[in-house]
């Protein structure tokens, strides 16, 4: 593949990962204000929740890719700071996001695949059975079954976002994808040096 089309094809993925990243980011932003006893609005903490959000996914848009050209690897480097979302508080989402993509994965043989569910839907349900104990016993008044639901609900939901997302740092590229990033170029197929060459002894052996 030449280089003008792989960059196209890198910055893609890179531009589908952040959308995808920025949605997360707005969805979690809702949903922190829905569940909060005390909901406060700040665009330090919207932008920054928003931002490391877009940032990871345009992390996994380039690991993905070039994983895919097998090329040009260190791009993914560049995504790296979006892992600063699971810091602090974010934290309860990383299990998700590392393991959870163990659902996604397409291991052939019925042990294997097993054990990759197992993974993923621990990764996903821990985290969330620890959070929603951690909201039940919280001082004060206790949350209704109406406000469990919608913590439980929500953050279930954005785990499974996560690791669907985080299934593309891991699995393996599809045949497809593979195809489309390592097309050769037809011009570069149709009018090669050996065919130019051809094409001379051929003239050559006319003329004579």
């Amino acid at each position: 593949m030449t280089e003008k089309p792989l960059l196209r094809a890198i910055a893609r993925s890179a531009a589908v990962g952040l959308a995808c990243g920025l949605a997360w980011g707005v969805t979690a932003r809702i949903w922190m204000r829905m569940i909060s006893n005390d909901p406060e609005f700040t665009w330090a903490g919207t932008l920054m929740i928003v931002g490391f959000s877009g940032w990871l996914g345009v992390g996994v848009g380039l690991s993905y890719a070039v994983r895919v050209a097998r090329r040009r690897r260190w791009l993914a480097i560049f995504g790296l700071p979006g892992l600063m979302l699971f810091a602090s508080p974010g934290m309860a989402f990383l299990p998700a996001f590392l393991f959870g993509g163990a659902l996604w994965n397409s291991a052939r043989r019925p042990l294997l695949r097993a054990l990759d569910i197992t993974l993923g839907a621990l990764a996903v349900t821990v985290p969330t059975g620890v959070m929603a104990m951690a909201t039940a016993n919280e001082p004060g008044l206790p949350p209704t079954l109406y406000e469990m639901f919608e913590f439980v609900t929500g953050f279930a939901l954005l785990s499974l976002l996560l690791a669907y997302g985080g299934s593309y740092v891991w699995r393996k590229p599809s045949a497809s994808a593979a195809m489309v990033v390592s097309e050769p170029c037809p011009v570069c197929t149709t009018v090669s040096p050996g065919s130019v060459n051809s094409r001379k002894r051929i003239d050559s052996t006319m003329v004579s």
